[in-house]
């Protein structure tokens, strides 16, 4: 079995995260929040072991491969033995529109990783 890669979130995928879990404990408790971002965790930590399950899709990016995960998707970039969680997007937000506003700031961040 090959080894896991490392998980590095962006700042901006780190702050998603942290904006579902404060809408979802605001709206249905701090239970379901923590329920929520597990499952989201558990999605990362798949990919992290197996990035077969990971789609693409051309119409939101060239670089970056996606899962679901629950009612978001999740947006991955892999650089040597680390796997970026790139970003973010609930699924009935323009995801197209969104990763063209965040990619510059995204790609910068992940190139400049050392």
């Amino acid at each position: 079995m090959a080894k896991p890669l490392k998980v590095r979130r962006t700042l901006i995928a780190s702050a998603k995260l942290e904006e579902i879990y404060e809408y979802s404990c605001n709206h249905w408790g701090e239970a379901v929040a923590e329920k929520y971002l597990m499952d989201i965790e558990a999605v990362i930590q798949q990919a992290a072991l197996d990035r077969g399950g990971l789609k693409r899709n051309p119409q939101y990016s060239a670089r970056f491969t996606y899962s679901p995960a629950r009612r978001h998707m999740i947006f991955f970039d892999v650089k040597k033995d680390t796997l970026f969680v790139a970003t973010v997007f609930h699924g009935v937000m323009n995801i197209k529109e969104g990763l063209e506003k965040e990619m510059a700031i995204i790609q910068r961040e992940i190139d400049e990783d050392k």
